[in-house]
């Protein structure tokens, strides 16, 4: 009788074991006692970093906030820059980075930027507010791939409208490129979220994503596959993309192309309306990151002080949502929505018509007014 009631416990005690289980959460992020801590994981950052020759810059741990830890344990970084100055005005950045672990370049680039405004010219961020992701994908970053530690694409993984419907489909008339997997589930990525999150977070004004290596600067958002009867921002938008282009050493062309489930553009650009510029370097070579840097230095700090969404327009995807939103991971203070204002009638002349018969101040002028 003893023997039986003790079995009948243990097994009651492994179906509501079972039950509790299933009832979890599945996530693709480590648990924690495989979570590295920031000082660790700047440790080993910092080893690759030598490894390509990259001396002047350094992967601090106490200068960057934790999102969330990779599948493998690794820290997802993100830091704000600007938002404790109550008179700066300026508009709100997402800069990300090391998207795909493989394109090296782009980590550079981040890191010289958060070098470049906290310590050679701090007195630029008084003109804009940015929050900056350097290393967005760590476990492809040191394993060099494009997918991350789950062999998914984390710019295919985002919860895209069209992602269930077409995700799978255009991956497959891709030839099915292992590297550019999107996954099961569009959002099941630690890494996916976090973009998710911080877009729904900070509202962002514009988005800069760097990437590498097909050397152009691809454009999603307000006026995109679009030349003619331009509305204000939409102009705005378009005008940007030729200024970074302008003012980059010739390093990338401006050009729209197109944007795929789960990607950044789609989700950000095309779905919310955020201008969202995607920076591709020519090379992935670490070798040559010091000199895109050199090419890009100018034209981003500029680019960051440029409303696109100034006094006279809001972001319609979220001036039309009421009430505060709840972003699916971070914590933060619920921002109130903006009031929509009116937007200006459409032109019938292009952009490119309009820049061809006026100078660059007097079309710079028009556009800031």
């Amino acid at each position: 009788m003893y023997i039986r009631l003790n079995n009948f416990i243990l097994l009651t005690a492994f179906i509501i074991a079972g039950m509790l289980l299933l009832a979890l959460p599945v996530t693709a992020n480590a648990d924690a006692s495989l979570q590295k801590s920031e000082r660790a994981f700047c440790d080993s950052v910092n080893q690759k970093f030598k490894d390509f020759g990259w001396n002047s810059i350094i992967c601090n741990a106490d200068r960057w906030m934790v999102y969330d830890y990779s599948a493998k344990g690794n820290p997802l970084l993100y830091q704000e820059f600007g938002f404790n100055d109550p008179d700066n005005d300026g508009p709100v950045n997402l800069i990300l980075c090391g998207v795909h672990g493989d394109e090296t370049p782009s980590i550079y680039l981040c890191m010289q930027l958060t070098r470049h405004i906290l310590f050679d010219s701090p007195q630029t961020l008084k003109d804009f507010k940015v929050v900056i992701a350097p290393i967005v994908n760590p476990d492809g970053f040191f394993a060099n791939t494009r997918h991350n530690s789950n062999g998914i694409d984390v710019n295919r993984n985002l919860p895209t409208k069209d992602w269930d419907k077409h995700a799978q489909s255009v991956w497959e008339r891709y030839n099915k490129d292992p590297r550019k997997f999107p996954g099961k589930q569009s959002g099941s990525e630690i890494e996916s979220r976090m973009q998710a999150d911080l877009i729904e977070k900070y509202q962002p004004d514009k988005i800069i994503s760097v990437h590498a290596p097909l050397g152009f600067l691809d454009y999603d958002g307000p006026g995109d596959q679009k030349y003619y009867n331009l509305i204000r921002v939409e102009q705005r938008a378009r005008f940007l993309g030729t200024n970074i282009e302008a003012n980059s050493r010739k390093l990338v062309k401006f050009v729209d192309y197109q944007f795929f489930p789960g990607s950044l553009g789609n989700y950000a650009g095309n779905e919310r309306e955020i201008p969202t510029y995607t920076v591709e370097l020519p090379t992935v070579k670490a070798s040559e990151a010091h000199n895109y840097w050199s090419d890009l230095k100018y034209a981003l700090v500029k680019a960051l002080r440029f409303k696109v969404y100034d006094k006279q327009e809001t972001n319609p995807f979220y001036a039309a949502k009421a009430g505060p939103r709840k972003a699916l991971h971070v914590n933060y203070e619920p921002v109130a929505p903006k009031t929509q204002e009116k937007i200006p009638e459409t032109t019938t002349r292009s952009i490119v018509q309009m820049s061809q018969e006026m100078s660059g101040y007097e079309y710079f002028k028009y556009l800031m007014n």
